[in-house]
């Protein structure tokens, strides 16, 4: 009692501090974006008020009901989903190598140099707990759009309670952030999709955690795989498939032209309402990358020359826009880098090479890893123009 009491006046207090006028969200924002910057180490657990049931279908199972994260910056991290109280997924990086695993196959890859999103590739459990990105990158309450603030409190902690939008067209995700008042680390999220609303409510532990947590490797006998299967196919690391596109005034454009830039490939169509939701960001991206060399491609394919130019009649798009032959059987840059859903994105390296191959948008997730990956990748044009 004696507790809850000294919360309550503790929350009374901090309403009395700010007065009537509310923080701006910018402000909010800039607080949070400091404190995931300036944090020596933590532990989240993360729980979900109501796992959801499995949906239709053979060997389905529930979504993952709660999952933990333990990170040591600037590159170490260890990320576990657990199901039924038992772990069913692992990604975990010792600072020169990252591994994830479950029960059927593992994958390993080098460690990202800076710790700007820990997401799990695997889809199920990327939908279930991608909002722990939260704690290793701003970017996906950076660009909701109609944000407010209001005071709140989560657990007798005062806090300020964030909320906005992906985008301002249906199917936008509506989020209600809230960051605690005091160290400024989210302490509770709301997702609402339209058809539902899922609650996750994350008990932070400001502690280092011992070196010893990130040197955990994967059961032996599992199989090795370089990709999650259900990404687009095109190898990564390998060159770049070669393709020359036009774009909608007839002009020929090949990917060779654009060497020395970090090129980023969207597969986009007309008919899509995903790759529209996306397009805005990847706007933004160019805009604000593009002199740091990022050439973003939106490569229209599937849609004929008609559709394309109505559509374009009606948005100036910032990125260069290819377009790539309407029947499925005649694509160019569609088959050779074996897409197999929209929207789709591979990056390509300033070498040529390719980074990163992955599909479909799940707002706030794709901008948080679209944004890692490119930085990633920008930052290895700078290391070797100083070398």
């Amino acid at each position: 009692m004696a507790i809850l009491s000294s919360s309550l006046f503790a929350f009374v207090g901090f309403l009395a501090a700010v007065g009537a006028e509310s923080p701006r969200p910018a402000d909010v924002v800039a607080q949070y974006r400091r404190a995931i910057a300036q944090t020596s180490g933590y532990s989240v657990v993360a729980s979900r008020s109501a796992p959801s049931e499995p949906p239709p279908g053979p060997n389905r199972q529930p979504t993952p009901e709660s999952a933990t994260l333990q990170v040591l910056p600037p590159n170490r991290f260890m990320l576990q989903v657990l199901r039924f109280g038992k772990v069913v997924e692992t990604l975990v990086s010792d600072g020169r190598q990252q591994r994830l695993w479950n029960s059927k196959f593992f994958t390993l890859n080098a460690a990202p140099r800076k710790l700007r999103f820990v997401s799990p590739d695997i889809e199920w459990a990327e939908k279930a707990y991608w909002p722990l990105t939260l704690f290793t990158s701003s970017a996906l309450i950076e660009h909701l759009v109609a944000t407010t603030i209001t005071l709140d409190a989560v657990a007798g902690r005062a806090a300020h309670r964030l909320h906005g939008a992906t985008h301002l067209e249906a199917g936008a995700l509506l989020l209600d952030v809230w960051l605690d008042a005091s160290d400024h680390l989210p302490r509770k999220l709301t997702i609402n999709d339209g058809q539902g609303t899922i609650t996750l409510i994350f008990d932070v532990t400001l502690t280092t955690p011992a070196l010893e947590t990130f040197a955990v490797h994967p059961p032996e006998g599992l199989l090795r795989r370089k990709q999650e299967p259900e990404y687009p196919r095109v190898a990564m690391g390998a060159m770049a498939p070669a393709f020359s596109l036009k774009t909608p005034d007839g002009k020929a454009t090949t990917l060779a032209s654009f060497k020395r830039k970090v090129v980023l490939l969207d597969y986009w169509a007309t008919w899509c309402p995903a790759c529209k939701l996306v397009s805005p960001f990847l706007d933004h991206l160019q805009r604000s990358l593009g002199s740091r060399g990022l050439q973003v491609l939106g490569i229209a394919t599937m849609s004929p020359s008609a559709d394309l130019a109505a559509y374009l009649q009606s948005h100036t798009p910032a990125v260069a826009i290819l377009h790539d032959p309407a029947d499925e059987e005649q694509t160019v840059g569609y088959a050779k880098c074996k897409i197999n859903g929209l929207p789709s994105f591979v990056l390509v390296n300033a070498r040529g090479r390719v980074e990163r191959a992955w599909k479909f948008y799940w707002p706030g997730a794709t901008e948080t890893r679209l944004l890692a990956y490119i930085e990633d990748a920008l930052e290895g044009i700078n290391a070797k123009e100083q070398r």
